[in-house]
């Protein structure tokens, strides 16, 4: 990641934000790609450490968007799956308060990810 880095640090440093965004994201959805290998290949905590670092990835460069609640919401599932109800929690209200802030209290995702939020609160 540190070669990445310098990379990104280097096109911003020169102003060439379409490439850099264009990279930040190549480079996010080939992490995405392998979480969901990992995933599905029972190495979840391997999925959750790509996860972590697209968040850490997209965080450098931009303000959070709707794709950090949504990996936030990824990492609350596997956690949830592995019964690690403190870890799952705490990442659901992460991405809930990311949520409301991009969408509003009322929108119908907010909504489901609180009905997520109280299953998990119940367990």
């Amino acid at each position: 990641m540190t070669e990445l880095y310098e990379k990104l640090d280097q096109l911003l440093a020169d102003g060439a934000l379409d490439e850099l965004e264009s990279l930040v994201y190549e480079a996010s959805d080939a992490l995405a790609s392998d979480a969901a290998a990992m995933h599905n290949s029972g190495d979840y905590h391997g999925a959750v450490e790509n996860f972590r670092r697209i968040i850490e990835l997209m965080r450098r460069y931009y303000d959070e968007s709707d794709d950090f609640a949504d990996i936030k919401l990824s990492i609350s599932e596997i956690y949830s799956y592995l019964g690690d109800n403190d870890s799952a929690v705490k990442e659901l209200s992460e991405a809930i308060t990311i949520m409301t802030k991009k969408l509003g209290a009322s929108h119908p995702s907010v909504k489901e990810a609180y009905a997520k939020l109280r299953l998990l609160l119940s367990k």
